[in-house]
């Protein structure tokens, strides 16, 4: 991080300096071809400077915002590993940006950790219920329209992956007390 912000305030630094010292060299100098040069070398410097400098500050922006974009549009496909390895990716972005950017990408990075979050523990109480049967047909039903509603809330690369299991439970409720475990 430090690293990134040196080598920005690095560049700006030896940009001045630059420009300084061709603006000195085109007051110094009496030959006014020379003078020509020197005022053309601080345009070209300026105007080949300045927008990288812009770049390396803007750039952090400009890269988490297309990652969110991204991963709004993958959170109700993608697996949530994915989803978790995409999320870490972008909230090292986030702690990288200056301060004073941070409020702006606070309450997305905040909502898609809250989004991943929730998923993750709709998996897990899915998971949980799956492996434990209620007692009575009507506690297991009851059991069965939670896990459905847990279901629906999980991306589809993970609804996959619970298909089979939710549809057997189906099943075997709709087979009636005779075939419940």
């Amino acid at each position: 991080m430090a690293n990134k912000r040196g080598s920005v305030v690095l560049s700006f630094i030896l940009l001045v300096m630059i420009i300084g010292g061709l603006s000195t060299g085109y007051f110094l100098v009496k030959n006014e071809e020379l003078k020509l040069v020197l005022l053309l070398l601080v345009a070209v410097i300026g105007l080949i400077g300045t927008p990288i400098i812009i770049f390396q500050l803007v750039g952090k922006a400009r890269k988490i915002r297309k990652r969110l974009k991204q991963i709004e549009t993958l959170i109700p496909v993608e697996s949530l590993e994915t989803l978790k390895d995409k999320y870490l990716e972008i909230y090292t972005l986030y702690l990288k940006l200056p301060e004073r950017d941070k409020q702006n990408f606070y309450g997305r990075v905040t909502q898609l950790r809250e989004k991943l979050e929730g998923q993750l523990k709709a998996e897990k109480k899915l998971q949980l219920l799956l492996e434990h049967d209620a007692g009575t047909l009507e506690q297991q039903q009851q059991q069965y329209e939670e896990m459905n509603l847990l279901y629906e809330k999980l991306p589809l690369k993970v609804q996959e992956k619970y298909s089979v299991a939710l549809t057997q439970r189906k099943e075997e409720l709709e087979g009636g007390p005779g075939l419940v475990k």
